[in-house]
């Protein structure tokens, strides 16, 4: 029993081990089949992953060959890049210096814009030249077909517009004279005229460097110089002159006789300094001169100068602007519009003298002791002078009528030393100094019988008409009549007003060198300030000491600022005068 307790001990002892051992190899059992699963697992991963291997291997490879191949490519391509490089490197080059070519080009082409677009500017006023030169010359050409057959000329003297001249006889048709000189080409027709005179026409612009010269023995016939009107111009050089009409005895005597001028312009070319040409036209010892629609500009002497000759007549001729600062010069004015000198039988009719030194002077001759006589002045003009519009010395018998003397930058009309001088129906208006002045400088102005008759003397700066004796000398007889004399002190030319200070008519002597004035007649004239206007002048009449018989009758006083009148003087007379 114990036995078998202990065979049942120890098979209930053994049991457990079984158990254990046979869970043991279960455990085992499952052990080894999970490890063979993973093992086969494994077998079957590495497999794959060999197989994956070997791809990438492949891949690797292809990789590795691609990449070798990319490697060479970008060789290829850095050399290409570099070459590439140079090129951009070259072609920025180019680019720079060809910009910079550009920026020249550029400049250039503004440049060549502009002298184009001047160049265009200079064309179009070319055309435009060239077309009115067109039209003028067409208008000429017309006008010389028309007058070329039927005009009564010797020779026609013309220029090409080029610098030649040409001299066409009037009778032949024939050029016979021509050349680059103007001035030989005219003197040759004159010459060629000597004994049977004739007609010279001009026609257009002809330069004249020397003068044309008329004179005895070389023109003894009737001699014409004539043109077109202001179309014909006589260019004169500077310090020369126009045309020269000379004889070799005072007034003409003993011939030769009769020159006509007519229907052109003699100009000069115009300077900086304000130098020109010397005298338009000057006429000595000659007899019978008619000059008429002729024009003269810029003339540093005169534009007319008519000395110790007779019977000489100008009709319609006009002389502006001797020099000066008006026209582009530094030396003022110092030409005479009109010169008379010495001579007789002179006739001025609508001739006009705007801004000269004097408008017209006529006087004595000091080297032949000529004094003008017998000068005539109607419907004449002197404006803005730079002196006088008129100046009158030394003369005998002159007489200027319906005319104008304005703007004056001195006194409007001086007439001194001279005898039996008419002022008639004169306007003497705008003058910086006195309208009038009647003085004695070398003579005894004794019966000088000065008459001033139905002028109109307004707006002078100072006195409207002074009488002043001087140098001892004395003034008698001038006669004052039916004139209007208003607004004495007025100003003129820029010029102030000079109120209470100077007269409507002053009649008096010089205080340093004395002198005396007598018989003054002041008859029928207004004399006063205008209504309205500014009240300058002082005294209607004043005379002083040593102004003796002085006659006032039937005048008109008005608005004067201190009196009427005032007569200092002795053996004075008044009577029926008005005063408002």
């Amino acid at each position: 029993m114990k036995v078998g307790y202990q065979q049942v001990g120890k098979s209930l002892s053994s049991r457990p081990f079984a158990v254990v051992c046979l869970a043991l190899l279960a455990l085992m059992v499952i052990v080894s089949y999970l490890s063979y699963s993973s093992i086969t697992r494994l077998q079957f991963d590495q497999n794959n992953i060999t197989a994956k291997y070997d791809d990438l291997v492949l891949q690797y490879s292809n990789l590795q060959a691609n990449y070798n191949q990319l490697q060479q490519n970008n060789t290829n391509l850095q050399s290409q890049l570099t070459n590439l490089t140079s090129q951009h490197n070259a072609l920025q080059t180019q680019q720079s210096n060809l910009l910079s070519e550009h920026t020249t080009l550029q400049s250039q082409h503004d440049e060549l814009q502009s002298q184009q677009n001047t160049l265009l500017s200079q064309y179009s006023k070319l055309q435009s030249q060239h077309s009115s030169l067109q039209t003028n010359y067409s208008q000429f050409m017309a006008e010389y077909q028309r007058l070329r057959p039927v005009a009564d000329f010797s020779y026609l003297i013309f220029s090409d517009g080029e610098g030649n001249y040409y001299a066409e006889n009037g009778i032949t048709r024939a050029v016979d004279y021509s050349g680059t000189n103007g001035s030989q080409i005219a003197q040759n027709c004159i010459n060629a005229l000597a004994t049977s005179g004739g007609k010279i026409v001009f026609a257009g612009k002809i330069n004249l460097d020397t003068p044309l010269t008329i004179q005895k023995g070389y023109t003894d016939g009737h001699l014409e110089i004539s043109g077109f009107g202001p179309s014909t111009q006589l260019i004169v050089s500077q310090g020369s002159d126009g045309i020269h009409i000379i004889g070799d005895q005072a007034f003409g005597y003993g011939g030769p006789y009769h020159v006509v001028i007519r229907d052109l312009v003699l100009t000069s070319e115009v300077f900086s300094d304000g130098t020109f040409m010397n005298t338009g036209i000057y006429i000595k010892n000659w007899f019978g001169v008619d000059i008429k629609n002729v024009m003269v500009f810029y003339a540093n002497t005169s534009g007319i100068l008519i000395e110790d000759s007779a019977d000489v007549q100008l009709d319609n001729v006009y002389v502006e602007g001797g020099s000066g600062t008006e026209y582009g010069g530094v030396e003022p004015l110092t030409g005479v519009g009109f010169w008379i000198r010495g001579s007789k039988d002179i006739y001025l009719s609508q001739c006009y003298s705007d801004t000269n030194e004097i408008g017209i002077l006529i006087d004595g001759n000091p080297k032949t002791n000529n004094m003008p006589r017998n000068v005539f002045l109607s419907q004449f003009e002197a404006t803005l002078s730079n002196q006088n519009g008129i100046f009158i010395s030394y003369a005998d018998g002159i007489s200027v009528s319906n005319s104008l003397v304005e703007g004056s930058n001195s006194d409007g009309i001086m007439i001194e030393d001279s005898f039996r001088v008419n002022l008639l129906d004169v306007l003497i208006i705008g003058n910086v100094c006195n309208g009038v002045v009647v003085t004695s400088q070398d003579l005894n102005m004794t019966q000088s019988e000065i008459r001033i008759i139905g002028c109109t003397i307004n707006g002078n700066n100072q006195n409207g008409i002074r009488i002043w004796a001087k140098n001892g000398k004395q003034i008698s007889h001038v006669s004052i009549e039916s004139s209007t004399i208003i607004n004495s002190g007025t100003g003129a030319r820029d010029s102030p007003d000079q109120p209470d200070q100077w007269d409507g008519i002053n009649i008096s002597n010089d205080a340093t060198t004395g002198g005396n004035s007598r018989f003054i007649k002041i008859m029928a004239c207004f004399i006063g300030n205008r209504a309205g206007a500014t009240q300058t002048q002082k005294y209607g009449i004043r005379s002083l000491q040593n102004s003796d018989y002085v006659q006032v009758f039937h005048n008109d006083f008005f608005y004067n600022l201190a009196r009427n009148y005032t007569l200092v003087g002795t053996h004075n007379s008044l009577g029926n005068n008005n005063s408002e």
